[in-house]
């Protein structure tokens, strides 16, 4: 009978496996070595000091990035692999180092993107480009903006002011001087009409700004809670982060939701268990309940 895995071990596997074989291809590209100077290069292997390559004719050579390494012959760019070889030749105005196997490149001011090959798999077409993130390149037409995937399908029409690439399956687009979030269905989940985002890293929510006002954003549900609050801190202790409204403070979760009321004139992270908060004079400490202790 044949023995089976759960799916958790799969992934626990799987992710060991990706994780030790980007160890190795940084490794490798570590010990990389480019030396010379115009019209003369070499790549050599830092640990064995072999020679990988010698007498490459480029006027310039750049250092090894994800796998590829940038060279210029006179006013054109192109790629070597790891081995020194072409991936492609001096041909583009300018190309930018590869992101999840595609490069953007750009001839005559348009961009486009070429595969691990040197294929060019996206059309030059585009006024703007940035590198792939997250599957997805934020791309631009007639000074609008939109992402593409990694075979040129539009996720988005070509209608932002501006947009920044994807982190966490979330980007943040403007359009009207406004800012919101989509999310990688290219589906607007906080509307276009705040004065400002924010994606707390520290504390993994995301704030939005409107009218001197801050909320947090449910991405979820396509809402904001509580667009209220002066301040929202970008530190989290015992799962807390201090907000603070019309001059009070309180605690809100990690969810966004108010579990300690803002009620405190002065409020300190959470440590152990416990804060040490103000109340009309008096300083004492409560616990993650809002108990006083």
């Amino acid at each position: 009978m044949k023995k089976r895995f759960k799916t958790g071990a799969c992934i626990a596997i799987l992710s060991l496996c990706i994780t030790g074989l980007n160890a190795q291809k940084n490794s490798a590209e570590a010990s990389l070595q480019i030396s010379g100077d115009s019209g003369n290069w070499k790549i050599s292997d830092k640990t064995t000091k072999e020679i990988i390559a010698a007498n490459l004719p480029y006027a310039e050579v750049d250092a090894y990035v994800h796998g590829a390494a940038r060279i210029r012959n006179a006013k054109k760019w192109g790629f070597l692999n790891p081995q020194g070889k072409e991936i492609v030749a001096p041909k583009y105005d300018f190309v930018y180092d590869f992101d999840e196997d595609m490069a953007d490149v750009m001839n005559n001011g348009k961009y486009g993107f070429i595969d691990r090959t040197g294929e060019e798999v996206i059309d030059l077409k585009y006024s703007s480009a940035h590198s792939f993130h997250e599957g997805y390149a934020a791309v631009a037409m007639q000074d609008k903006w939109g992402f593409i995937s990694k075979t040129g399908k539009e996720l988005t029409p070509m209608k932002y002011e501006n947009i920044h690439d994807f982190q966490g399956g979330i980007a943040e687009v403007m359009k009207n001087h406004k800012h919101g979030l989509i999310n990688r269905s290219g589906k607007e989940i906080t509307p276009v009409k705040y004065d400002a985002v924010y994606q707390q890293y520290a504390t993994g929510l995301i704030v939005v700004k409107l009218n001197d006002h801050f909320g947090i954003a449910d991405t979820a549900a396509k809402k904001v809670l509580s667009l209220k609050y002066d301040d929202i801190t970008d530190r989290i202790s015992d799962g807390l982060i201090i907000v603070e409204c019309k001059k009070k403070k309180g605690f809100v979760n990690k969810a966004g939701k108010e579990v300690i009321a803002t009620i405190y004139d002065s409020a300190e992270p959470f440590a152990n268990g416990k804060a040490k908060v103000t109340l009309k004079e008096e300083e004492f400490y409560i616990d993650v309940n809002g108990k006083k202790l």
